[in-house]
């Protein structure tokens, strides 16, 4: 196995469980009948965490994915076609 199979499962479960863990927390603070400030910089603050859960696994995937999907020979051009489009659209 390499570092990276061993690796990315964790992460990706982590950082799932991260995500999963600040929209239960946002949907808590945001549902009650009377909302008063502490809740609203809580439901910040959690969105701030779902921002690092997002970031730290599912975020670097597209790049993972781009890398390993297409065939050897379609691979350079398919990154350089991608990677041109993100530096466009960006």
């Amino acid at each position: 196995m390499t570092n990276s199979q061993i690796l990315n499962r964790p992460l990706l479960i982590f950082s799932g469980a991260v995500q999963a863990l600040s929209l239960y927390g946002m949907a808590g603070l945001g549902t009650p009948a009377v909302i008063t400030d502490e809740m609203k910089t809580g439901v910040v603050a959690l969105l701030c965490l779902f921002n690092f859960g997002f970031c730290a696994g599912w975020a670097p995937l597209s790049h993972t994915l781009s890398a390993e999907i297409p065939t050897a020979r379609l691979l350079d051009m398919t990154y350089r076609t991608a990677s041109t489009v993100n530096l466009v659209l960006t």
